[in-house]
């Protein structure tokens, strides 16, 4: 039981009638060293709850903040990028070469022909010879256009994946920003309750019944929300990008996505503070705006 509600124990057991009407003496409404007791169990459970808080918030930061896989996967997606580049390069030059190789048999043959070379045996031999040779280049150079084709399209897949890693990146700084506020937060209340444990017996009892100000809701804090409602909802919208597509064409998306847009929702009231929430609808508001976005 926290420290009000110790004084509203303490309060209801005894009126000021019946201190009026000596049934009971004032001295023996509470005892002074029971009350201090009794405050101070309530400032050490209240710190050591915090404290628990605090350090399952510092190691959410810590594995958030592990930059190794991050890291790792930006020089994978680098990498791949590269290697798709040098391919399509690669291809385009295979096949501008297999281009200008057949149109050089082409001359060669039209010149052959129109020189009449066709009509005794050489000729028509040499004429057979490269008319074989041009289908063949033909053939590769339909067969380089493909790789061509393949290679532009690994190129752009690349280039998407790179943009995914960034987003993701903003994302994961969203969380990386929401949990380190919440780190603060709880240090601010830890050190509270800490003063109220030193502060002695009455004064404590004093100073945790009443509730802390939460303070004024800052751009900082609303910016924050912003960004954390952005990180959880993204995931939603992006983990298949081809039913969000369908769904929002179709007007239900909020229904098909029910369970995971209340796993969003219910992460980020955990993660931002009453006040700030109380100060405006911020997910909602990102929801709606990613709904226009195009998928």
């Amino acid at each position: 039981m926290d420290v009000d509600g110790l004084l509203a124990r303490i309060e209801s057991e005894f009126t000021l009638e019946d201190v009026q009407a000596e049934r009971v003496e004032t001295v023996s409404v509470v005892a002074l060293s029971e009350f201090e007791a009794l405050v101070g169990k309530a400032v050490d459970e209240q710190t050591a709850r915090l404290q628990v808080e605090l350090d399952e918030a510092r190691a959410q930061l810590a594995d958030v903040g592990g930059g190794g896989l991050e890291a790792a996967a930006a020089e994978a997606a680098l990498e791949a990028e590269s290697r798709a580049l040098e391919a399509q390069a690669e291809a385009e030059q295979r096949a501008r070469a297999a281009e200008a190789r057949a149109k050089q048999l082409e001359r060669e043959l039209d010149a052959v022909r129109g020189k009449g070379g066709g009509d005794g045996a050489g000729g028509g031999e040499r004429a057979a010879e490269l008319e074989g040779k041009l289908e063949a280049l033909q053939e590769r150079l339909a067969e380089l256009e493909a790789e061509l084709t393949e290679a532009r399209g690994e190129a752009d897949r690349a280039v998407e994946l790179e943009g995914k890693l960034g987003e993701l990146e903003a994302a994961k700084q969203a969380e990386l920003d929401a949990q380190a506020a919440r780190v603060a937060e709880l240090e601010a209340q830890l050190a509270t309750a800490g003063q109220g444990t030193e502060g002695g017996g009455g004064n404590a009892g004093a100073e945790t019944a009443s509730a802390p100000d939460a303070g004024e809701v800052t751009d900082a804090d609303r910016q924050t929300a912003r960004r954390l409602a952005e990180a959880l909802l993204e995931e939603v919208f992006s983990d298949d990008e081809e039913a969000t597509r369908a769904s929002l064409a179709d007007g239900t998306f909020r229904d098909d996505f029910s369970a995971p847009l209340a796993e969003a929702r219910s992460t980020y009231e955990r993660r931002t503070e009453p006040h700030v929430r109380a100060d405006g609808d911020f997910f909602a508001e990102v929801l709606a705006e990613m709904e226009g976005r195009d998928w």
